[in-house]
């Protein structure tokens, strides 16, 4: 078996799902990367319920996933490299053609260095897992960043980290989903109700508490325009009292 993968398997103590190979690979992806894909085309991490096992998110993206990661902050960010993982926050881990590792915080939209290789990526973030941000201070982060002129706030941008919390929410406060979905409110339209329904009800019932219904009756036009700017504003009350 590769490398890697004994490596993620010993980490994970076995609670791994692997997918069938990808075949006739034609990329300009690290070797690393491609090693790993040609014997299972993505990993994901799974736990046991009964007798059966539940995948609770991946280790290593799909080829396909890869691609488009990588073509998207591409596009957003002007990213060089690879789109391969992420650590479950909102945050992007970037290989380049060297195959040093860099985590992307798309709230900053900066870069850190994180690793030398893939060998040391997973020895070092089974310790950075320890030191994920709280979700009151990523909401603080988030904040900070977009402020309230909404006519500045990239719309796709902040569905795309309502997408990815929801795939791998952080356990904890459910201050930075609000946040997202608040500001999805403030920006959004009939469509983006349906995402702010999916975050409410599908992750967990603190955060269906959390959310406030009333910005999904406003987007469904089930609201006056007068009312939905009193909660547009209520909403901002909430973060500049804190």
């Amino acid at each position: 078996m590769n490398k890697y993968i004994c490596l993620i398997n010993e980490m994970y103590n076995n609670n791994i799902r692997l997918h069938t190979p990808l075949q006739n690979i034609d990329s300009g992806m690290p070797v690393a990367l491609l090693e790993i894909l040609s014997v299972s085309d993505g990993i994901e991490e799974v736990i046991s319920v009964g007798d059966r096992k539940e995948s609770i998110g991946w280790i290593l993206y799909s080829y396909e996933m890869i691609k488009n990661n990588t073509e998207f902050y591409v596009a957003e960010y002007g990213i060089s490299g690879y789109i391969f993982s992420d650590d479950g926050a909102g945050n992007v881990f970037v290989m380049k053609d060297d195959e040093s590792i860099y985590l992307f915080d798309a709230i900053d939209g900066e870069e850190k260095y994180f690793a030398e290789s893939l060998a040391k990526f997973w020895d070092i973030n089974t310790d950075a897992a320890q030191n994920t941000l709280s979700n009151e201070k990523r909401a603080e982060k988030l904040v900070k960043k977009y402020g309230f002129d909404f006519t500045k706030i990239s719309k796709s941008e902040i569905r795309d980290l309502i997408e990815r919390e929801i795939e791998n929410y952080q356990e904890g406060s459910s201050e930075y989903i609000r946040a997202l979905c608040g500001y999805l409110f403030c920006i959004g339209n009939y469509e983006d109700a349906l995402l702010i329904e999916r975050a409410k009800y599908n992750i967990n019932f603190d955060v269906g508490c959390m959310i406030d219904g009333t910005w999904i009756e406003a987007l469904k036009g089930n609201m006056s325009e007068e009312d939905r700017q009193f909660y547009i504003q209520e909403f901002i009350k909430y973060y500049e009292i804190r």
